[in-house]
């Protein structure tokens, strides 16, 4: 019977065996390790590249009469090599098992300082791969760049690790990168412990790694200012991200693993796994099924159920699909409608932020505004990710944090915040009889918000009443700040989702690195519980006979401006496009833009911060005591008569520009804050008297 599978190396069989590919002056050639690296010919020897083994590192430098090696790192995941990095200063494993594994020539030739090991300063990570040999007393210099790190795999060709080198033997050439690499070398420590060079200086005996290693280790770095050591608070905060991506990359093995299982059929007799044949993969196709079934399934006690559409996105034209119930099928979504249709929908959307005016015990046009910049996030939220990728490109990385994934509406009771939170779920095809979760009961338990993020479907996550603890720390790296943090600093590199949540207004505060991370608006008016019954008929009214037409429409548009490389966002307004998209909905269909439609982005939290201490500063000004450059404020006397003061503190300090801080604001009666600072927060300028007072005290 003819063998239809397919070997995963047959088309690398036909490939030539010669994986690296070497230029030298400009014209391609093939050379040996003993060739490229010619200790006859060149004295000294600097470089930069990761190393993956001692016994090649020591065997090719042996001959040279100097070595200056700076260690890089193997690839350029910088969330999990700044963490290591900062490790491997404190937990000297690596170099001490490096040391004791070289020759007992090439331990010689460190311990005489011949060849110096370097590496990264804490925080510093190189990915640079320089490689420069010099002979100053010949005149000979030769400069080796590309994509090769120092090991046997990358430039034995006979390896399946395709990499690139260009060698030019030019003096210009070689001055240029010696001035990048003396840079370089100034970002670096010794990398071999002194205890490791004493210890064979002494008897030629190696050390043996243990805590007590590492605690020598660490303090002979200490007494000799050997750790330099300044991380910022984005930097910190990757240590509290690695325990989530740690489960997603063993996620991701355990994918592997359970695909590969199902799609290769046994060792054949040549040692190597096969293909099945098309056939057999089709005949299994519900095995494969089970194994992603098996992959995805939550890992919790109750069985959860993913109530939303799923809208897929086709990443060649950004169009979305939208898959089939009980099918895998996912047929064309994003498509343009009729005028007429666009007119009724505008109309509805009018309609129903209005009300929010009309039914309000106090009117207040920033209100609808408000419910319109929620149905403005709902239509973009497919697109968010996309956003956020523009932005990694176009300004600094940490910029992608200010693109938020959480949209959150905090309301007051009877503030209409949960029907706001239904319409905007309707206009977007989430339409079933359950169309949002209910936080506490259906996601809080079940913790799965994070994965169901990282999915593919980009229908948002509608939640309803999320509870306080979601916005603040936890030790789950699924749940509370880590989570939100996490996923907030993270460049996505494939779609991912959003959550569209209502809140109490009252219990919400949470910490400044969460708070710039989520769109929070505030809707503070309550609906007139006089005019009850009328309101909910025409909410009701409203809702009848409203579809997602419009949003076919808008991603459709949205997708071809994306397509066409037009300006989706600026800096200060992630919705812009968003913003243009339904003005030129109610330009081409002849409705009168609302007054009220929202301009640009609303910064209720930090207004919200602003007032509240505003309010606190004139209602308690002898709490407040001048101290020259700072203040003095006596926290427990302003709540000496209030209840759940603990939780009451937290929300103030919450609440406080933390350029403001002068100490540590958690400890202690009296807490101090920077004048001038603290003035600018709360936009108040003392009056001549109370400076002329200030300065005779």
């Amino acid at each position: 019977m003819k063998d239809n599978s397919m070997s995963l190396f047959d088309a690398a069989e036909k490939i030539s065996p010669e994986s690296l590919f070497v230029v030298y002056n400009s014209a391609v050639a093939k050379m040996t390790v003993n060739e490229i690296f010619d200790a006859r010919r060149y004295k000294d020897f600097k470089a930069v590249s990761y190393v993956s083994s001692p016994k090649f590192f020591a065997e090719t430098v042996k001959d040279f009469h100097s070595v200056i090696f700076i260690l890089g790192i193997d690839n350029v995941d910088n969330l999990n090599k700044f963490s290591d990095g900062i490790t491997a200063r404190f937990k000297s494993d690596d170099s001490v098992k490096f040391f004791n594994e070289l020759p007992d020539e090439t331990k010689n030739l460190v311990v005489e300082n011949n060849i110096q090991i370097r590496y990264g300063k804490p925080g510093v990570m190189i990915h640079d791969k320089i490689y420069l040999l010099a002979n100053e007393e010949t005149g000979d210099y030769r400069v080796i760049i590309g994509s090769a790190n120092f090991s046997n795999s990358a430039f034995n060709s006979e390896n399946r690790n395709f990499e690139n080198i260009r060698i030019d033997d030019s003096k210009t050439l070689y001055e240029i990168y010696l001035a990048r690499f003396n840079y370089l070398l100034k970002q670096t420590n010794d990398y071999i412990p002194e205890i490791c060079r004493r210890s064979y200086k002494k008897d030629k005996s190696i050390v043996t790694i243990s805590p007590d290693t590492n605690v020598e280790i660490l303090l002979d770095k200490f007494k000799n200012n050997d750790i330099e050591l300044i991380v910022s608070e984005e930097q910190m905060e990757i240590f509290q991200q690695r325990a989530a991506l740690i489960e997603e990359e063993k996620k991701d093995i355990d994918t592997a693993k359970r695909i590969i299982e199902v799609v290769l059929a046994p060792k054949s007799k040549d040692g190597v796994f096969k293909v099945k044949s098309p056939a057999a993969l089709f005949a299994n196709k519900n095995l494969l099924r089970e194994a992603f079934h098996k992959i995805f399934k939550p890992k919790n006690k109750n069985d959860f159920v993913d109530i939303r559409e799923v809208l897929l996105m086709d990443e060649n034209n950004y169009k979305l699909r939208k898959k089939i119930t009980d099918s895998e099928v996912a047929e064309i979504y994003s498509a343009p409608i009729d005028k007429e249709k666009i007119k009724l929908t505008l109309e509805k959307i009018n309609q129903f932020t209005q009300a929010y005016y009309d039914f309000a015990v106090t009117p207040d046009e920033i209100i609808p505004a408000k419910i319109y910049e929620l149905i403005l996030y709902a239509f973009t939220a497919p697109f968010i990710w996309k956003i956020r990728q523009k932005c990694s490109m176009l300004y600094d990385k940490s910029a992608v944090a200010d693109i938020p994934l959480f949209c959150i509406l905090g309301g007051i009771k009877e503030s209409g915040k949960t029907t706001a939170l239904r319409f905007a779920a309707a206009l977007v095809g989430q339409t079933d009889a359950k169309q949002i979760y209910d936080y506490s009961r259906e996601l809080d338990t079940a913790g799965i918000i994070f994965s169901m993020i990282k999915g593919n479907n980009l229908m948002p996550i509608f939640a309803d009443e999320i509870s306080l603890n979601f916005f603040k720390r936890s030790n789950s790296a699924q749940k509370g700040e880590e989570m939100i943090k996490s996923l907030a600093n993270e460049i996505p590199r494939e779609p991912v989702g959003t959550l569209i949540g209502t809140t109490n207004l009252q219990d919400f505060s949470s910490s400044g690195q969460v708070v710039r991370r989520i769109y929070y608006l505030e809707v503070s008016s309550m609906f007139n519980s006089k005019r009850k019954r009328e309101s909910v008929e025409y909410l009701r009214n409203i809702h009848s006979g409203l579809d997602d037409e419009l949003f076919k429409d808008f991603t459709f548009r949205y997708a071809q401006a994306i397509c066409d490389n037009a300006e989706i966002f600026s800096i200060d307004d992630f919705l812009k496009l968003t913003r243009k998209i339904f003005l030129s909905y109610y330009e081409e269909s002849g409705v009168d833009v609302p007054k009220y439609f929202p301009r640009e982005i609303f910064s209720d939290y930090e207004t919200r911060k602003v007032e509240t201490w505003r309010r606190l500063f004139f209602a308690n000004k002898s709490c407040f005591i001048d101290k020259g450059d700072t203040i003095q404020v006596n926290i427990d006397e302003i709540f000496k008569n209030s209840t759940n003061v603990k939780a009451q503190k937290d929300k103030l300090i919450n609440f406080l520009d933390e350029t403001c801080i002068a100490s540590d604001f958690g400890i202690g009666v009296n807490r101090f804050l920077k004048k001038k600072e603290f003035y600018r927060f709360i936009d108040y300028e003392p009056s001549l008297l109370e400076k002329f007072k200030n300065i005779f005290k």
